[in-house]
């Protein structure tokens, strides 16, 4: 029988948390997350949960602080609210509405589709466990990068893979943007559920091909390597990352934050990567690296 009443858990956290706050919640079995208050050093999220296990959930944040002790400030509870199950559909669709992005793309939910201008091309994602609903600066950042690359990239890049694909919103844009062979990798199952019932909405079914597994589940090289996510998790791939890129490719990383770039910066280097280009979009940070080839 369906649950008559939903829980809404409301937290206070950093900006640099939200990625991995998501992930782990997701891991917790919840049905949504959304962001109602931004500051410039906070946000405030509610996450949805079917699970009537209040002692649970309220403990969630604590669960979490305790698995990450080295991040700071630790997350906070707001409170905990059981709302009618009724309310559910209207209070989760309402927060999802078209997103322009870039000089031709919008992403929005299939309840949307009507909403978006015949001069753009339509990114239908139907908000599940996956990430990436167009929202969040980092996935702004990063598809606005992968278009203005590929718009002036000559000839035509010929292959790209998404690491850490979410729902597909930058794979989805390649293949709108022409590239030929791409290929999206997670590590999590319900975001590769989520990657194919979008693809098919797309109908993008023979042109984007997912996978999951680590990066180094791959054995070829890529003209695009494009990643979006946490600095941590940038960092702990770096090397594989680095191994996907074809000679004459690139590599465009986002999901960092300006303060962070010197760090990532200099651990490329090490890879011999050099910066060709960094953008930004209000804290966040984004950069197209290439191979240093001189000796």
């Amino acid at each position: 029988m369906e649950a008559k009443s939903y829980l809404e858990l409301w937290v206070e956290l950093s900006h640099e948390q939200a990625d991995l706050w998501s992930t782990f919640c997701f891991e917790e079995n919840a049905s949504g997350i959304e962001t109602v208050n931004e500051t410039e050093f906070t946000l405030q999220m509610r996450i949805f949960f079917n699970s009537q296990n209040t002692d649970v959930i309220e403990k969630l944040p604590n669960k979490f602080n305790q698995q990450y002790p080295q991040i700071h400030p630790p997350v906070k509870l707001l409170k905990l609210e059981q709302c009618p199950h009724e309310d559910w559909q209207g209070a989760w669709k309402q927060y999802f509405i078209p997103v322009d992005i870039g000089q031709s793309f919008t992403v929005c939910p299939p309840w949307k589709i009507e909403e978006v201008p015949n001069n753009r091309t339509p990114i239908i994602i139907d908000p599940g466990q996956g990430f990436g609903t167009g929202n969040h600066p980092s996935t702004v950042l990063a598809l606005e990068v992968l278009e203005r690359y590929i718009h002036h990239a000559s000839p035509l890049p010929a292959s790209m893979v998404d690491i850490g694909t979410g729902s597909g919103i930058l794979a989805f844009a390649a293949a709108f943007l022409g590239i030929p062979l791409i290929h999206g990798v997670d590590i999590d199952q319900a975001a590769i559920a989520d990657v194919v019932k979008n693809r098919k909405l797309n109908h993008l079914e023979n042109k984007v091909q997912v996978m999951i597994g680590e990066p180094d589940c791959l054995r070829k090289k890529y003209s695009i390597v494009i990643s979006n996510m946490l600095f941590t998790e940038l960092l702990q791939v770096k090397k594989e990352l680095v191994n996907l890129v074809d000679t004459m490719g690139v590599l465009i990383c986002s999901g960092f934050l300006e303060k962070q770039w010197p760090q990532l910066k200099e651990v490329f280097e090490k890879e011999r990567m050099i910066a060709k280009h960094v953008f930004q979009k209000e804290d966040w940070r984004a950069v197209i690296m290439q191979h240093d080839t001189t000796d």
